[in-house]
C-alpha cells in the first residue's frame, strides 16, 4: 500500500513539473524546458527515498520490522531508524507496562460460587515482538491474557475453601500471579504484577459469614466479662484476707498488751 501510494505521488509531482517546465508565450507552449523537468524530478524521488528510509520509534516500544509483508527477526529499538525504501516497513509494538481488568467466576473447595475482580500489569517482552506480531498481532490482551485470568483464577480458587480466600488472600493472590505468569510465558508476554480488587460471594455464604462473626463476637464479650468477673472476685478476695488479716494483728497487738498489762501488774 505505501509503495503505491509513493509511486503515485511521484507521478503526480512529476506531472506537475512538466507543467511548469513548458515554456510559455504569446503564440502558446513552445516546449518542455527538460533541465528543470528532470532537476526537480530527480529531487522530488531523492525526498521520497529518504522519508521512505527513515523512521522514528518513540519510547516505551520496539519496531518489527516486515520485508514485503513478512516479519523477519529484525527489530528497531527507540529513537531513529533505517531502512531498505519501498521494500521494507516496520510496526511499532509497545512494550510499556499495561493494566488489564477483568472479572472472572469460579468455585472454592467447598463448592462456593466465587465472583472475582483481577486487575493484571503485564508487558511484551522486547525480544519477543517479532513473534507476538506475527502470531497474535496487536490483539493479545483479548486472545491470550483474557482467557488466562479465567483459567488461573479457577484453578486457585479451587485449591482453598470460600473462607480462606479471605483470610490467606495473599496467598492466593500469589497462586493466581504464578500460574498466570506460566501460561502466558510461551506468548512471549510477561505479568509485572496482580491484584484481586474483589471478592464477592453467594447471598447465603455471605449471611453464614456475618452470622459466624456475631457469634464470635458474642463469644469473645462473654469470656472477657468472665475474665471480667474471676478479676473482680479475686480481688474481693484478697481485699477480705487483707481485712481478716488486718484483724488478726489487731487481735494480736491487743493480746500482747494484755499479757504486758498482766506481767506489770504482778
Amino acid at each position: 500500500m505505501v509503495i503505491w501510494l509513493s509511486l503515485l505521488v511521484v507521478l503526480v509531482n512529476i506531472g506537475i513539473i512538466a507543467g511548469l517546465g513548458i515554456k510559455w508565450s504569446r503564440e502558446g507552449p513552445q516546449g518542455f524546458r527538460w533541465p528543470v523537468l528532470i532537476v526537480n524530478a530527480a529531487l522530488i524521488f531523492l525526498n521520497l527515498l529518504i522519508v521512505q528510509s527513515v523512521g522514528q520509534i518513540p519510547a516505551g516500544s520496539r519496531g518489527v520490522v516486515l520485508r514485503f509483508g513478512a516479519v523477519t527477526t529484525k527489530t528497531f529499538g527507540e529513537g531513529l531508524y533505517f531502512k531498505v525504501p519501498f521494500v521494507e516497513s516496520v510496526i511499532q509494538m509497545p512494550v510499556q507496562t499495561f493494566a488489564f481488568e477483568a472479572p472472572a467466576a469460579a468455585a472454592s473447595k467447598d463448592l462456593q460460587d466465587v465472583q472475582t475482580t483481577v486487575t493484571v500489569q503485564y508487558s511484551l517482552r522486547p525480544e519477543s515482538v517479532n513473534r507476538v506480531y506475527q502470531q497474535l498481532r496487536l490483539d493479545y490482551a483479548d486472545r491470550i491474557i483474557k482467557p488466562s485470568i479465567q483459567e488461573s483464577v479457577k484453578a486457585v480458587t479451587a485449591r482453598f475453601n470460600a473462607e480462606e480466600l479471605i483470610t490467606r488472600r495473599p496467598e492466593v493472590r500469589n497462586g493466581i500471579e504464578q500460574v498466570l505468569q506460566d501460561k502466558v510465558a510461551d506468548f512471549g508476554i510477561r505479568i509485572d504484577g496482580l491484584a484481586i480488587t474483589n471478592f464477592d460471594f453467594s447471598k447465603v455464604f455471605t449471611q453464614s459469614i456475618e452470622a459466624k462473626v456475631v457469634a464470635v463476637q458474642r463469644a469473645l464479650e462473654a469470656e472477657n466479662r468472665l475474665r471480667q468477673i474471676e478479676t473482680e472476685a479475686k480481688q474481693r478476695e484478697a481485699q477480705a484476707v487483707g481485712e481478716a488479716q488486718a484483724i488478726l494483728r489487731v487481735a494480736t497487738a491487743q493480746a500482747e498488751a494484755n499479757n504486758l498489762v498482766n506481767k506489770t501488774l504482778t
